[in-house]
């Protein structure tokens, strides 16, 4: 399972010519020169649009909004396609996204900065899990009131326990537990949905994060790929 990035290029040679079959959580390096990489999803594919669609959607009086990125290759795709879905629903941003080091600790001087711009909308962009945290405390701290939207929100039962649910209530998010009954859905293409998530509890409590369905779904793909390539050799086709 490789994640993509920057470290496919020391590699997609020496892949190409064995034909080895491999996945990716991040996509971010797929291209017709990649074949043999396969990937459930882009790196952020409609999921965060539709998030921002339907926040518009309950609140249309939000006008005005403000990011925050870490500075690498997952945080940069991310403010693109924030940036857009904002715009599509007429959602100004009212200050630069600002990016930050993935290091960082102290966010202070970030929400600070940011909330100087008197934004009703604050997006966390897809931040990895302890800054979703240290971000959000932060903005308690600071009195921000307005609507939270962030790609993910790992360990949100966590958050909730620091920040209390009334400040959680109405944070926007795009992974959900798949305890949901409209998961069960035809449409939806992942099988017994509920059945795989007390199953991961039960092994791992606590340890369900955005990308835990990911891998059970590549594994999908993979065999599904393998099937058709079997049913082409039992025909006789290449």
């Amino acid at each position: 399972m490789m994640l993509g990035g920057d470290t496919w290029g020391g590699v997609q040679q020496v892949h190409n010519r064995a034909g080895m079959l491999s996945s990716t959580l991040l996509p971010s390096d797929l291209s017709p020169d990649t074949p043999y990489l396969l990937a459930p999803c882009e790196t952020h594919p409609v999921y965060n649009v539709t998030g921002a669609d339907w926040m518009a959607a309950q609140n249309p009086d939000l006008k005005r909004a403000v990011m925050a990125a870490q500075d690498d290759n997952l945080g940069k795709p991310s403010v693109a396609t924030f940036s857009a879905a904002f715009e599509a629903r007429g959602i100004d941003m009212v200050k630069e996204p600002l990016f930050y080091d993935p290091g960082t600790t102290d966010f202070a001087p970030i929400v600070s900065s940011l909330l100087a711009a008197d934004p009703d909308v604050f997006c966390l962009d897809t931040a990895y899990k302890p800054a979703v945290h240290a971000l959000t405390k932060e903005l308690q701290s600071q009195g921000y009131e307005g609507q939270l939207i962030s790609c993910t929100c790992d360990g949100y039962s966590e958050l909730v326990e620091k920040v209390g649910k009334d400040y959680m209530d109405g944070f926007i998010f795009q992974f959900p537990d798949f305890d949901d009954p409209m998961l069960e859905q035809q449409q939806v293409n992942f099988e017994r949905p509920i059945e795989f998530f007390e199953e991961y509890q039960k092994r791992w409590p606590g340890e369900w994060t955005a990308v835990s369905w990911e891998y059970p779904a590549i594994m999908d793909l993979v065999e599904g790929f393998g099937r058709k390539g079997r049913q082409h050799r039992a025909d006789g086709r290449a």
